[in-house]
């Protein structure tokens, strides 16, 4: 079943008509160190870059008016905190706290279970939030293959109890499905809308998670129900194709009855809960068991055709649902244990701690106007060394665009290139001499975009008949001779180097893991600040 915090925060930007990948913002939120707390929830929206603000309010009829039309907010509940997703309307509120539980309250009862504290979003039309693009062509081969089915059974001109069993067959495979989807925690909402009902005799998950649903090792009855429906529903299509009854097949949902009984009982003493999704199965098994009696059977039937042609449903099915199951289930683990490592990585603590052993160096350098992109007066400072025609620089280079998009106000980025000047007409000396100049006379935003280019495209012809020379080489040579060799005395021979307030960026974190710790970067730069001066006024 889906998350409920992320549950929340995907209601809330769809109430606000912003889109995002649901699976992405699932793990973010899932995977946020601080998770399920309040800073995981704005972490993961300043994550999209979505604009935001999380805050404590009075709690008055005035306040409550100013509010937004929706917001997440902590509500006191019987006993303990929640968050819910709140949608106003009039001077009702609609509370939402997961898919299952939501109920509409009065402005007095809001005023008393509302603490203060509330997350609100707001749609920025300038911003475009990167989503994920996937093209899934599952579902429309699915579709077609569906229809293609039943084409080819209804071409082969059944009758009515062949169209009946048929039909119930289909639904058996249906409800099935919906209990695999249960069994392997996938969002659905079928699923959740009729497991949601739950009462003091219905209970879904008491049922199915039961070790009365598993048979043997993992092998459960959502596999073999499954399995089964599958196997005569294509047993069906090839009898009927090779003019076949299916007069065996009416007998097979005879002998089925006994897993009925046994449903039914472990239900009503073991379990001592209804499932409805079970007892749907169960209904189907029966409707089916029924078809038997309404015709003649005849042990004329049993043909070795027959026979082989079930057998190879069956078995072909059971092989394939096997293989399937067993990869389906592995991939929920391997979610489960990117999240949990992931959760490990995004630590601060951590990653502050291998930050802080790593080699420190200077990096100052006098008398040197570099391209120092942000705000030149943060506390936070990241220089990368880099070369615009290396290619693992690329990945650095959007890195610097993310973290200035996210944070341009909260740090400052140096872009020192290891350029060899020895040649002054090479591509290199060229293009990063240009660049310099870009910035110097053109800005931060005109140098960003050809960087952009270069780094994206290095072919240096077309982007030099784009851009130009630089009008004072020998100017800009002398920065990239002081930065080359700054390089050679720090011993930082290859590019991308990344260096945190001097620090060398830890080699077990990916570049792109940076993102995750500016914050607390930017607050732990703001203490030393503090204790520094402390120390100085002692």
């Amino acid at each position: 079943m889906k998350d409920t915090l992320s549950f929340l925060v995907q209601s809330l930007l769809q109430k606000n008509k912003i889109k995002i990948d649901a699976e992405e913002l699932g793990f973010q939120i899932q995977s946020h160190p601080s998770y399920p707390s309040l800073h995981a929830i704005t972490g993961v929206l300043n994550h999209f870059d979505i604009d935001n603000i999380a805050t404590r309010v009075a709690i008055d009829k005035d306040t409550l008016e100013q509010l937004p039309p929706s917001f997440i907010a902590q509500l006191n509940t019987e006993n303990d905190t929640d968050f819910a997703l709140v949608i106003k309307k009039d001077k009702n509120y609609k509370t939402i706290f997961s898919n299952k539980k939501s109920k509409t309250i009065s402005e007095t009862i809001f005023l008393e279970q509302f603490t203060g504290i509330l997350v609100a979003v707001e749609k920025d039309d300038t911003k475009q939030i990167i989503q994920t693009n996937t093209t899934n062509l599952q579902k429309p081969l699915f579709i077609i293959a569906l229809l293609l089915f039943s084409v080819l059974f209804f071409k082969s001109s059944p009758n009515f109890t062949e169209t009946f069993y048929f039909l119930t067959t289909s639904i058996g495979i249906t409800i099935t499905y919906l209990i695999i989807q249960h069994d392997l925690g996938l969002d659905s909402k079928i699923v959740d809308s009729i497991c949601s009902q739950e009462s003091k005799t219905t209970n879904c998950n008491a049922v199915l998670n039961s070790k009365g649903a598993t048979l043997y090792k993992n092998i459960k009855l959502s596999d073999v129900s499954f399995i089964y429906f599958i196997s005569i529903c294509i047993a069906s299509l090839l009898l009927l194709l090779t003019n076949m009854s299916l007069n065996i097949l009416y007998l097979i949902s005879l002998v089925g009855l006994p897993i009925v009984a046994y449903s039914i009982y472990y239900q009503v003493k073991v379990s001592k809960n209804w499932c409805v999704l079970c007892l749907g199965i169960a209904s189907v098994l029966v409707l089916q068991a029924a078809t038997f009696f309404f015709t003649t059977f005849s042990f004329s039937v049993l043909s070795l055709t027959s026979i082989l042609l079930i057998g190879f449903s069956f078995i072909t099915i059971a092989y394939i649902w096997m293989f399937i199951s067993s990869k389906l289930k592995q991939e929920q683990g391997f979610k489960k244990l990117k999240i949990e490592s992931s959760k490990f990585k995004r630590n601060f603590d951590l990653f502050n701690t291998l930050l802080q052993q790593s080699e420190a160096v200077d990096t100052t350098l006098t008398n040197t106007t570099e391209i120092v992109l942000g705000n030149k007066n943060a506390p936070l400072n990241i220089t990368v060394i880099t070369n615009p025609f290396c290619g693992h620089c690329k990945s650095a280079h959007n890195m610097v665009e993310s973290l200035l998009k996210t944070h341009h106000k909260e740090i400052n980025i140096t872009i020192r290139f290891n350029i060899n000047t020895s040649n002054p007409e090479s591509d290199g000396v060229l293009v990063s001499s240009r660049l310099l100049e870009l910035f110097h006379t053109k800005g931060e935003l005109k140098c960003l975009e050809a960087m952009h280019e270069i780094y994206n495209n290095a072919d240096a012809k077309s982007w030099l008949k784009t851009w130009k020379k630089s009008n004072n080489a020998e100017i800009y040579k002398e920065i990239l001779e002081a930065e080359y060799n700054w390089c050679l005395d720090n011993n930082i021979n290859f590019t991308p180097e990344i260096l945190v307030n001097g620090q060398s960026y830890p080699k077990a974190y990916e570049r792109s893991d940076l993102t995750y710790f500016i914050e607390e970067l930017n607050e732990s730069c703001h203490v030393n600040t503090l204790t520094k001066q402390l120390q100085n006024t002692i």
